[in-house]
């Protein structure tokens, strides 16, 4: 996918456990994908996390994206974009760029490296079409 290689995949308790351990706290009790991927470009993680509809997946990210701010975050630069027809939210932290946004009942978040996170993000859109 984009010249990168799934490395490793969490799926059930294990993504679970990470999503919230990454958090330092629980975040979330709903099902929760995670792929690391890698190659020569570099890495991205896609993380999914499955709602029982859009509206709950749509609550989730606007309670995340809220949290999200440059005063209690390693965030910065954050903006909402629309791309493809997607709201999509934009931020920068941890030497990567971050895009969350819902399709369908799912949140995604993706992170990439920024020197190639656009044209990742624009690939991996046309998946979900």
């Amino acid at each position: 996918m984009f010249g990168l290689k799934l490395q490793k995949k969490l799926t059930g308790k294990a993504a679970l456990d990470y999503v919230n351990k990454l958090h330092f706290n629980k975040v979330t009790n709903e099902e929760n994908l995670i792929g690391f991927y890698s190659g020569q470009k570099g890495d991205a993680v896609i993380y999914i996390t499955i709602y029982p509809d859009n509206k709950k997946a749509t609550n989730a990210f606007r309670k995340m994206t809220e949290k999200i701010s440059p005063l209690n975050s390693v965030f910065y630069g954050s903006a909402f974009d629309n791309i493809n027809g997607k709201e999509i939210y934009i931020t920068y932290g941890m030497g990567a760029k971050h895009f969350v946004f819902v399709d369908n009942n799912n949140l995604f978040w993706i992170t990439a490296e920024r020197k190639w996170a656009d044209d990742f993000l624009e690939y991996y859109l046309s998946t979900l079409q």
